[in-house]
């Protein structure tokens, strides 16, 4: 019967795995996991997207990172407000958000 002792002193050894999404690596830490991640396959930090190379990584982190309530993250802030605006019926006006069935939900903006 094969031992499970170098199976199970590994797991031991590595209760936090911090594995690369992209390329599979495992590394030390969160802080190295986020440090690879944006050094080798050019990761946003602040979206969660992967961009080709640093050219387009830096064209990215240059554009604004607009988030809207229901979590998803928007270019600029034309986009930012379409979305809110078709997606979640706001009004243009004064910021308020509409839903289909009970009429004022909450208000977007101040």
């Amino acid at each position: 019967m094969p031992t499970r002792e170098p199976f199970d002193q590994h797991i031991d050894a590595s209760k936090n795995h911090h594995v690369c999404d992209e390329c599979g690596d495992d590394v030390g830490d969160y802080q190295e996991l986020q440090k690879h991640e944006t050094e080798y396959h050019f990761k946003c930090q602040k979206c969660g997207i992967f961009l080709d190379d640093w050219w387009g990584w830096d064209e990215h982190d240059a554009v604004g990172h607009y988030k809207c309530v229901c979590g998803i993250f928007l270019g600029d802030w034309w986009q930012f407000e379409r979305h809110r605006f078709q997606e979640h019926n706001m009004c243009e006006q004064c910021g308020k958000f509409f839903n289909n069935s009970s009429g004022f939900v909450g208000v977007g903006r101040a």
